[in-house]
């Protein structure tokens, strides 16, 4: 398996530092192929996917899973002066 992330950490939207320093090296363990600071440029259909990435390499895949995430937003909270707290409150 292999995950493509254009961040430069895992859950780095999501999830505070120690979490993502956490994450990546289980992945990797699992053997998760991780390309970190990456993204598909071109897809080409067939009996394969063929996907062409930003560094310039290709990847076949039997399946594609396509995940976008999540990202709060909190510009309401901002500008109501609301307390707010990066990664988790206490």
């Amino acid at each position: 398996m292999t995950v493509i992330e254009l961040a430069a950490s895992v859950m780095g939207r999501n999830a505070p530092p120690p979490v993502q320093r956490y994450l990546l090296p289980r992945h990797q363990q699992a053997g998760v192929r991780i390309l970190l600071n990456n993204a598909i440029e071109h897809v080409v259909d067939g009996e394969k996917v063929e996907l062409t990435l930003q560094s310039g390499e290709t990847l076949r895949a039997d399946v594609v899973i396509y995940g976008i995430g999540i990202s709060a937003n909190d510009q309401l909270a901002r500008e109501a002066n609301l307390g707010y707290c990066q990664w988790y409150c206490h």
